[in-house]
């Protein structure tokens, strides 16, 4: 969202006159959309949020309430895209935190160095360490554990905090410089763009602060066998190196994951002055809790001015790898030794004829997942013995294709995809091998860039962004489709049999270099380039097989297994694409049964090492009870890959049937470290049926819910279907967006007024005036609300959970300690949203931004949200997921952040359930740590959904259709669109924008089923016919295009059709040819996309409404959650909600049972 939605807005005259002035031709088409700028309105905040934010800028004491902008400000306000998202995804860029924070050479991990430190400092001891105490016992290993121990005056006991010696490398002081300043940028026409000028104020000098020398926990004194005294320590680390950065308090310690156990007489003799700190959780102990901590930060402030001493404490558990800050247990476990944990079994053979991996058991008969290109050499092998055995019966048929696809380049580069040739991108048949060896083993970094929402007109003089593909794509896409004919199956091999077998050899090679995931790759055919924009080429779900023996190597304990013959089960797009349209996305077919007295034989069966397994799964029949951890299928038929026939269910699978080694088996056995390792659990549900319709949602652990930048409620809409939220009360700007949530949730209280407005009127009605920071406009849009509407607004204490997405505004040339600088950061909504958790405190928070709200504004604003909740007590969780992962037909990153109460469980991230091209997950970590939420792999358990999915089912429509109300013309095929449909009788918001008579002959112009067709369809036109230069006397080729093209990389996809095949691109809150998003032509009409399609691209059900006009549509969706994203993290806050209420009636019946 944008934001004005939440802003005053007025525009300048300055602003106005510039965008306004027309300074010769305009050769960046994106250029100057908006006319003038806008002036937010200062956020307000409680006390708490302000202060915490106006201190890192160095300004005031705190709470001193909004300032007035300075002469001379450095920052300046970035016109951003909300829905952008960098276009760099082929080199597998990662967001970066470390902005104004540690490097990333720092190893985060001391435990080696301050080893190293303390055994050389021991020598250097003259005082000998000495028991204070008896004895509390031995443990396991000899250790002879004590409670405390002293070392000359100075006594050290379990649980202190002690400093540790200081690595060689470390100096006493470090400096924290203001973050690096952008250099001067110019745009094409030479002028500064904003924010990235060379005059602003000269950089603020460098600060330097004492550096808190290492510290540990003591977890465990003890004495070794040998007679030597020993601490075990568990390290502690300062904010500055962790994800805070230069956002971090001086006073907060975070205790890690690691334990370094030294010399006793190796340490300094230095306790700090740090505490465990242990508060009530209640939103009426805020203002007590802030007054304590702002005595605090005073006291150290004078502290480090005098050199005495600084005060500390710790209470957050800080684990990197898992992007969190969570709650330490109640019993940390003094006194005990800790001991690294034992990794699982990498490797083993089971007794009975199975193996292990991973800590995991496969029998004979398990079901599991193999990397979707573990069986293509063999089958490549397979298919190539059986066509030389065939070759004469294929000399006779397809020689016109052999013809075809021995064409050059050129030819083939001109010859767009041959209508009905194009294949499902999950396409992974044992004989149709070609189109699928493209992305054999392709990783994520190889992927298209999508561009999203743009906002402006739909005449020549918009623009669009690009991505930094090279403009042969869409040449390299006629080149595949050439070479798809040339890879059918051998039945329909071309005549020269020689040639068919040069294809054959090539396809590892090609599958090798797409292995590599790098930026351009060149295949073995010659084709190079990247993927079209929206393809789903080379993306495939897992193999699901079945183990049938495990041959091993070696004998005894050394025994190992060297490779497991599988029997390979069919998913509906190894049978054909109209076979996976049909079906759902669960279904499987099995291999052929053997013939009566043979023994079994086929390419199904095939030899594959245990590297290539993944995980385990479960394969039963239809309507078979399903496991909620594991992903379940249901077999459907009997799939022959020979000869591409399809039979009836083996008895096994049949509907009905008891066989527990079919629907019982998979759920394996591990250790309880490693418990669900091996699984791959579907995010909201596993199973056949999960797709099907759920019928009604246990809403037992629903929690009263506040969604704010509420939007139309995607957000709600996903928590309302995964059973988490009763969302009671909603706030947002938008009358068309607070209509079409009213619409949809007519229980809820919604508030369409600004929500620094909302915050002002609920703290005043709580009687919180005196900590509340509002704005005089706030202040006077407070005073003037009905008094119905301030009834309606919650005190604390009743809002559970709290959730939206608030606009972030971006800053260039942002530079910490500048007064000016602040005046703009007050204005940041994200300020707003915090203080709406700070004052009612929920049970959970969640927080939905854009990708890159991890390193904008230099990272500031993501440090200190994630700051700010820790202040405030909470556990705190971040990551970044794609849509596209989760069954949305969309590529749609976004980056979340979860914060919970001390007393509640984290919720998990949801687990890849639909394969999905998706880079730029990763963030970079302080200490050298990449962070991905959920682990980038090469498949998934489901195909990708796409985009004949969502809309092959929806009524013909015309360009500028306007009827609101349609019948559905046709059922629904696709398990998608089953599910999609939700109950809907007829069909509600197809209708789509009107375009201008020139852009409609633009569209009718784009071929029509030729993926990555755009633009250049028009330039080939005027070529080859240049009375067709012009249409009603205006020019068919927009001039910007072709004249930019080389500094806006090709301009690719701009008046492009959806590939159905493939998926949508970034939804968009305005989609015209000319935008950002400029693929926006439906694939089989000359139109653009509706706003029903656009809200099913989003994963919005049929039942759906949305309010206002064709654009103010277009806008809710594009600024959406979408639903089944948002119902992927609602399921695992489910199970969090889940796990807290097993504990507290375990609680309970302990309770009871100990007063019995």
């Amino acid at each position: 969202m944008e934001a004005r939605r939440h802003s005053k807005l007025y525009y300048s005259k300055k602003g106005f006159s510039r965008a306004m002035r027309v300074a010769g031709v305009n050769r960046n088409p994106m250029k100057d959309r908006a006319s003038g700028r806008s002036k937010p309105m200062p956020a307000t905040s409680t006390r708490m949020v302000h202060s915490i934010w106006e201190n890192y800028f160095g300004v005031g004491e705190g709470g001193a309430g909004p300032q007035p902008a300075e002469e001379g400000t450095v920052a300046r306000e970035v016109e951003e895209d909300p829905n952008e998202e960098d276009e760099d995804e082929a080199a597998g860029a990662v967001e970066n935190a470390l902005a104004g924070g540690k490097g990333k050479g720092k190893a985060a991990a001391k435990g080696k160095a301050v080893a190293a430190a303390a055994a050389k400092g021991k020598k250097s001891q003259s005082k000998k360490p000495e028991w204070v105490g008896a004895s509390t016992g031995a443990d396991a290993e000899g250790r002879v554990l004590y409670r405390a121990a002293k070392m000359g005056a100075w006594q050290v006991a379990l649980g202190d905090v002690v400093q540790l010696p200081a690595p060689a490398e470390s100096d006493d002081e470090e400096e924290v410089a203001p973050a690096p300043k952008p250099a001067a940028k110019k745009d094409g026409d030479g002028d500064v763009e904003m924010g990235e000028g060379a005059d602003a104020a000269a950089e603020v000098a460098a600060v330097k602060k004492p550096k808190m020398p290492p510290a540990g926990l003591v977890q465990c004194l003890l004495q070794e066998k040998s007679g030597e005294k020993m601490v075990q320590v568990r390290m502690l680390l300062p904010g500055v190196e962790t994800v805070l950065g230069d956002a971090a308090s001086d006073a907060e310690l975070f205790v890690s994951d690691e334990y370094v156990t030294v010399p006793l007489a190796g340490l300094p003799g230095v306790t700090l002055d740090a505490k465990r700190l242990e508060r009530d959780w209640a939103a009426d102990l805020r203002g007590r809790h802030f007054e304590e901590d702002e005595a605090l930060r005073k006291a150290n402030k004078a502290a480090a001015a005098a050199g005495r001493p600084l005060r500390y404490f710790y209470r957050h558990w800080y684990r990197p790898q898992q992007g969190m800050f969570c709650a330490l247990p109640e019993d940390l476990g003094l006194g005990t030794f800790v001991a690294p944990p034992s990794p699982p079994v990498a490797l083993g053979v089971l007794a009975g004829g199975g193996f292990i991996k991973e800590g995991v058991e496969y029998a004979v008969g398990d079901f599991l997942f193999l990397q979707p290109y573990a069986l293509d050499d063999a089958e490549d092998e397979a298919s190539s013995s059986e066509s030389e055995d065939d070759a004469s019966d294929a000399a006779s048929s397809g020689s016109e294709e052999e013809e075809e696809a021995g064409s050059s380049e050129e030819e083939e580069a001109a010859q767009p995809a041959p209508k009905g040739k194009r294949q499902q991108p999950a396409r992974a048949g044992p004989k149709a091998k070609a189109a699928p060896a493209k992305g054999k083993g392709k990783t994520a970094a190889a992927s298209d860039a999508e561009m999203e929402d743009a906002e402006g007109s739909e005449d020549e003089a918009s623009g669009s962004g690009g991505d930094d593909s090279a403009d042969e794509d869409f040449k390299a896409k006629g080149k595949g489709a050439a070479r798809r004919k040339a890879s059918k199956p051998a039945a329909a091999k071309p005549k020269k049999a020689p040639a068919a077998k040069k294809e054959k050899k090539a396809a590892p090679k090609r599958r090798a270099a797409a292995k590599k995931g790098s930026k351009d790759v060149k295949y073995a055919d010659g084709r190079k380039g990247r993927f079209v924009k929206g393809s789903c080429e080379g993306l495939r779900a897992y193999i699901v097989a079945r183990v049938v023996e495990v041959k091993a190597a070696g004998s005894g304990k050394d025994a190992l297994p060297s490779s497991v013959r599988v029997a390979r089960y069919y998913r509906p797009e190894d049978v054909s694409p109209d076979t996976a349209y049909a079906a759902g996305f669960w279904d499987l077919y099995a291999p052929p049964a053997p013939a009566k007295g043979k023994a079994a034989d086929g390419p199904w069966l095939q030899w594959v090492k245990p590297a290539l397994v993944v995980s385990k799964c479960i394969v039963g029949p239809a309507q078979a009870p399903k496991d909620p951890e594991v992903s379940t299928f249901e077999v459907v038929g009997t799939f022959d890959p020979t000869t591409k026939a399809t039979s009836a269910t083996p008895a096994e699978f049949a509907p009905g049937a008891t066989t527990s080694k079919a629907a019982n088996n998979g759920k394996g056995k591990a250790s309880a470290a490693d418990k669900g390792k091996g699984k791959a659990p579907a995010a909201d549900g596993a199973g056949a049926s999960a797709d099907a319709a759920e019928g009604a949602v246990d809403d037992s652990l629903a929690m009263a819910t506040m969604d704010i930048f509420a939007g139309c409620g995607g957000l709600s809409e996903g928590m309302h279907q995964a059973g988490v939220a009763d969302t009671k009360w909603a706030i947002e700007y938008e009358s068309p967006a607070a209509d079409a949530f009213k619409l949809n949730n007519p229980s809820a209280e919604v508030f369409c007024a600004n929500c620094n407005v909302i915050l002002r009127a609920a703290m005043e009605k709580a009687g919180l005036t005196s900590d509340c920071c509002a704005h005089e406009d706030a202040i006077a849009g407070a005073l003037a609300m009905a008094p119905d509407r301030i009834a309606a607004l919650p005190r604390p204490g009743e809002v559970e959970f709290i959730m939206g997405g608030p606009p972030c505004q971006g800053y260039s040339g942002m530079n910490r300690f500048n007064k000016g600088n602040w005046s703009m950061v007050q204005n940041s909504m994200v300020m707003a949203f915090l203080s709406f958790a700070d004052f009612y405190r929920p049970r959970y928070f969640l927080l939905e931004n854009v990708r890159n709200f991890v390193s904008h504004n230099k990272s500031f604003t993501f440090r200190l949200t994630l700051r700010t909740l820790l202040d405030m007590g909470y556990q705190v969780r971040f990551g970044v997921l794609n849509a596209g992962n989760y069954g949305v037909p969309q590529s749609r990153k976004r980056t979340f952040i979860w914060a919970a109460a001390p007393e509640e469980q984290l919720p998990a991230w949801p687990q890849h359930k639909y394969v999905f091209r998706s880079p730029q997950l990763t963030i970079n970590l302080p200490g050298g740590v990449t962070y991905t939420a959920v682990p980038q792999t090469q498949g998934a358990p489901l195909r990708t959904v796409t985009v004949r999915d969502a809309i092959g089912d929806l009524p013909v429509i015309k360009n500028g259709h306007d009827q609101d109300n349609i019948p559905y013309t046709q059922g629904a095929v696709s398990a998608f669109q089953k599910k999609i449909r939700n109950g809907a009788s007829s069909l509600r918001d197809h209708i789509c924008k009107e375009m201008n008579p020139l852009n409609l002959e633009r569209c009718r112009c784009i071929p029509k089923n030729t993926p990555g067709a755009d633009w250049r369809v028009l330039l080939d036109i005027v070529k080859n016919d240049p009375a067709r230069e012009k249409f009603n006397g205006q020019p068919l080729v927009p001039w910007c295009l072709p004249n930019t093209a080389d500094r806006h990389n090709g301009w690719r996809g701009l008046f492009g059709r959806l590939d159905k095949a493939g998926h949508f691109p970034t939804s968009t809150t305005d989609p015209q040819p000319m935008g950002k998003v400029g693929q926006v032509f439906h694939p089989d009409q000359d139109r653009i996309v509706s706003v029903r399609e656009c809200a099913r691209s989003q994963g919005f059900p049929d039942t759906f409404f949305f309010s206002g006009n064709v654009h103010n549509r277009h806008r809710q969706v594009g600024n959406a959650v979408p639903p089944p994203l948002a119902a992927a993290l609602g399921s695992q806050l489910r199970n969090a909600l889940a796990a807290t209420h097993a504990k507290q009636l375990a609680g309970l019946a302990a309770q009871m049972g100990g007063s019995s």
